[in-house]
């Protein structure tokens, strides 16, 4: 991206059988008390893919498998915008622990409606909704 004050995240929908992992940013952090689909920026020169498997184990301590991309979304929030990259990822491994958030949530896409997700996500929960 060109705007100086643009980003690009990587968001994970994390499967798990029939479920997909949400998490809640904790207290503190931007956005706090909102759901969303974990993940993080991506670093310069860093592959999409390669930064939402490190960001997941760093914030959640769990392993997943990358498989496709799904969608984008581009958000501006009041000094940022930021481009949110989805991609379809399996868990492989490890317990969830919180670093950036305070709880975490396997849910079924049908009922990902029942939860205030945090602006970017939700042009991506309504897609996954679709598919259901």
């Amino acid at each position: 991206m060109t705007d100086i004050n643009s980003i690009v995240v990587v968001a994970a929908i994390i499967k798990n059988e029939n479920k997909i992992l949400i998490t809640r940013k904790a207290q503190g952090k931007s956005n706090a008390g909102k759901w969303e689909l974990p993940g993080g920026k991506v670093k310069d020169g860093e592959q999409e893919k390669s930064a939402l498997k490190r960001e997941i184990n760093e914030e959640l301590g769990i392993l997943i498998d990358v498989e496709e991309f799904f969608m984008a979304n581009r958000h501006s929030y009041h000094e940022i915008t930021i481009e949110l990259r989805a991609y379809w990822c399996r868990y492989s491994g490890g317990t969830i622990k919180y670093t950036d958030h305070d709880r975490a949530e396997w849910v079924s896409a049908a009922d990902l409606s029942g939860y205030i997700f945090s602006a970017a996500d939700i042009a991506i929960i309504e897609k996954i909704q679709e598919r259901v």
